[in-house]
């Protein structure tokens, strides 16, 4: 059995605390930080039933107690068979007496035959930089500094960008202002999201370069469909710019492509439209739009943390 306990004592109010809890999984989640892990994400918020999860780490939400008690049930899959949960606990300096809160995080689970390996090489390297992190954050944000036991070990930051997955879902076509206007009634297309790791950009330009610059599989399956792109940082011209919003786009003989790029609620959504001018336009779009939500998903899952041009995570 799998007992892992990591907790941290702060000099405040429970239920100071406790609200900071109840953001957990919500787009102004003031627990879960850390560039070690995925967001968590879960469909339903904290109530019970709810499911989610963060990145291949998925898990259900069994009990909660509101800003006391939160607990989730590891779904299959994952090579735990348990639960893990965070608890916000009164209690007093054992030195001074003087009333401090503890904010605790445990894992207690049965490993599975693929757990008794991923576990000790794989998950809790990484599971203990990250609950860590997620504790220095706390206490920095309510009393400015953060106490922390040992730093993350050198495997767990080395290994973490490796095996870290974005989690990627399917959209409904949902654009902002700048596309809307660029839309056409008869275009076809797809959306797809992620939420942001804590240290990403929220500048859309930025997001361009990392999904559509370089030699991604979105940026390749672009050039498969419209031709080698002209601007090699973004791949297409800009056609309209906002502070949340981008929009790329390429007017062909054949079809029309206009791409739109938005950071909104702590999540970035790609939205890719396509207007046939031929048949061949339209049996290039066919042929391609079979391979795009594949394409999409790798590269959006497997994109790194993602900073401004000048190299640093804009703040949100």
């Amino acid at each position: 059995m799998i007992v892992n306990v990591h907790e941290r004592a702060i000099p405040v109010p429970p239920q100071q605390l406790g609200d900071m809890l109840e953001t957990l999984g919500t787009v102004r989640d003031e627990i879960w930080h850390s560039d070690l892990v995925q967001p968590i994400a879960l469909n339903n918020g904290l109530q019970v039933g709810s499911r989610g999860g963060h990145g291949p780490v998925r898990y259900t939400v069994v009990e909660h107690t509101p800003c006391r008690f939160i607990r989730f049930r590891f779904e299959p899959g994952v090579g735990l068979v348990g639960h893990h949960w965070f608890e916000v606990v009164e209690s007093a300096d054992p030195e001074s007496g003087a009333p401090r809160t503890v904010l605790r995080h445990t894992i207690k689970a049965r490993p599975t035959l693929w757990g008794r390996i991923s576990w000790p090489l794989l998950i809790r390297p990484i599971h203990e930089g990250a609950v860590q992190d997620m504790l220095d954050h706390i206490e920095r944000t309510v009393t400015g500094t953060a106490n922390r036991g040992k730093p993350t070990t050198r495997w767990a930051r080395w290994l973490a960008p490796r095996l870290r997955r974005r989690h990627v879902t399917r959209r409904r076509i949902d654009p902002g202002p700048l596309l809307s206007s660029a839309l056409e009634p008869t275009a076809a297309g797809d959306s797809y999201a992620t939420p942001l790791l804590p240290s990403d950009s929220v500048d859309p330009a930025a997001w361009a370069r990392v999904l559509l610059g370089g030699t991604t599989r979105l940026r390749r399956l672009h050039d498969a469909l419209a031709g080698p792109a002209p601007d090699p940082a973004t791949g297409f011209p800009v056609l309209a710019t906002a502070e949340d919003e981008l929009v790329l786009g390429l007017d062909l003989r054949h079809l029309s492509l206009r791409i739109g790029v938005r950071v909104v609620d702590s999540r970035v959504r790609l939205t890719t439209t396509v207007r046939a001018h031929s048949r061949a336009g339209a049996l290039r779009w066919a042929v391609l739009r079979r391979l795009y939500p594949s394409a999409v998903r790798h590269t959006m899952a497997t994109a790194p943390a993602v900073a401004d041009r000048a190299g640093t995570a804009l703040s949100r």
